[in-house]
């Protein structure tokens, strides 16, 4: 979908009860959390970056 952001995670949630939120597009994150103890402690997630509530409506705002 997203084949000219390849850096770019698309999901959708059709169960979802906010409507808004349904398609989501963001990037993974992979941050080191430094423990008191001296380890570290690595962390990834999905950093969102834009939401819609149709596939098109996330296309719309990914184009701008």
């Amino acid at each position: 979908m997203f084949k000219d952001r390849p850096d770019l995670i698309f999901r959708h949630f059709p169960e979802s009860t906010v409507a808004m939120m349904r398609s989501q597009a963001g990037r993974n994150v992979t941050d080191v959390v430094d423990l008191p103890d001296g380890y570290g402690l690595l962390i990834e997630y999905l950093e969102l970056l834009a939401w819609a509530s149709t596939s098109e409506q996330l296309i719309d705002k990914l184009s701008v």
